[in-house]
């Protein structure tokens, strides 16, 4: 697979979840957006703004890398993802509808109000939240799409020393979300 078939792939899966989101939940009551089976799960605005939260911290780093990516350094025809991130986002992807793996989410990723039951997320802004990072991410892939991203390493949120190529950082952020919006899902076939 070239690399640009790879980058419109992740294009395009993006523009499914978008779609999935909107025909899902845009028509649900804050009530229903809010609802909790218990108080240790999400709610599915919780899912969808732990996506944001996340996103916009793989945003930055894909922002950086595009910065200094090198333009002498030109895209490869081909693109292989390493095993390093294939396993991250094998691992991430819910596999027939299934998320396989239980996962710790680091605090500052958990979502504010499940933190601090006080706080109130707004609907409509983790909303838009969301459709603004998706436009954004694809931008980037965009953007870099003509760069080796064999030779762009992306340092996950896992720590310095784990950093993955480009591409393979683009994949796990699509696998991550496909992850939170199938659990949203769930959450909305069980309780409504």
């Amino acid at each position: 697979m070239t690399q640009h078939e790879f980058g419109q792939r992740i294009i395009d899966d993006l523009q499914q979840l978008q779609k999935q989101i909107e025909t899902s939940f845009y028509y649900l009551e804050a009530e229903q957006l809010n609802a909790k089976p218990s108080e240790e799960q999400w709610s599915i605005l919780q899912c969808i703004e732990h996506i944001n939260l996340t996103n916009e911290q793989y945003i930055k780093a894909f922002r950086r890398a595009e910065e200094k990516a090198n333009s002498a350094d030109r895209a490869q025809s081909s693109y292989k993802m390493g095993w390093i991130g294939k396993l991250m986002s094998n691992a991430m992807r819910p596999k027939n509808g299934v998320i396989r793996y239980k996962m710790k989410t680091f605090d500052s990723l958990v979502p504010l109000n499940q933190k601090d039951p006080k706080a109130r997320l707004v609907e409509h802004v983790v909303f838009e939240k969301f459709s603004q990072d998706c436009a954004e991410l694809e931008r980037l892939i965009k953007a870099t799409e003509d760069y080796n991203w064999n030779r762009i390493k992306v340092q996950t949120l896992l720590g310095k020393w784990l950093k993955l190529k480009l591409g393979d950082a683009y994949a796990f952020v699509l696998a991550h979300s496909q992850r939170h919006v199938e659990q949203a899902m769930k959450l909305s076939a069980e309780m409504f």
